[in-house]
């Protein structure tokens, strides 16, 4: 049903047919590399558990990463991001560090960059409106490759010189923030450069084409020389070309 739902929400949404095509394609092929890849989910959950029992980390209570693991670590290896020694990457969204010490731990050379607001007005009732200071705390073992920025998504890279191997978007959910992180991530990215957007259908907003995926299928109307790796129910992947 999760799937009907989807494939229904990304039709409205206007989605292009090579979209529902690799959304479909996943459903019934995408499992094998989710099984291969799987291992290195689980050596990852086990290492940020045992790092929590030893007080080292703290907070994750929310791993939203968690299942997109085998599926990025497949994409990271074939495209040879485990051990390249030079690689710049930008993270949109950290929140609590999670999903930036899973890339930190993951591609063992590469330097992050890491915007967020950590602005405790903007965060749900459920949310930790700590996060900033969890951030820094999980994260401080990485100071020579984990590089920190408060700012709004926009004002970061309307202002950003740099080229990136890698580029993961889990920041603001609203549509046109979303097409705007795309659209100019997208141009940021290197040849051969991987885009990740996460909680591609997520439906917090009440008024459907107000969320993620209707951004993300703006963006990519007007999108050239990029490759569709996966369409899953949570996250998307694409290389620029």
């Amino acid at each position: 049903m999760t799937h009907l739902k989807n494939i229904l929400y990304s039709l409205y949404c206007g989605a292009s047919f090579l979209f529902i095509y690799f959304y479909i394609f996943n459903i019934f092929f995408g499992r094998k590399d989710f099984k291969k890849y799987s291992p290195h989910k689980k050596n990852f959950e086990n290492q940020i558990d045992k790092l929590k029992s030893q007080k080292i980390l703290i907070g994750m209570e929310m791993q939203v990463i968690n299942y997109n693991i085998p599926y990025i670590t497949k994409v990271l290896s074939d495209e040879n991001f485990l051990d390249k020694e030079i690689m710049d990457c930008l993270i949109i969204g950290c929140y609590e560090g999670h999903s930036t010490l899973f890339f930190v731990m993951t591609c063992v050379h590469a330097k992050f960059i890491c915007v967020d607001t950590w602005n405790k007005r903007n965060y749900h009732k459920r949310y930790n409106r700590d996060a900033e200071t969890y951030f820094v705390k999980n994260l401080e073992n990485f100071n020579q490759r984990v590089f920190k920025v408060k700012s709004d998504s926009q004002s970061f890279l309307n202002n950003n010189l740099k080229k990136y191997d890698l580029i993961y978007i889990d920041g603001s959910h609203d549509a046109s923030i979303v097409e705007q992180d795309c659209k100019k991530s997208f141009d940021f990215l290197n040849i051969n450069g991987v885009l990740i957007v996460n909680s591609l259908f997520w439906r917090g907003f009440h008024k459907i084409k107000t969320n993620n995926l209707s951004g993300v299928v703006n963006f990519m109307k007007k999108l050239k020389n990029f490759k569709i790796i996966y369409v899953t129910r949570n996250i998307l992947i694409l290389k620029k070309i």
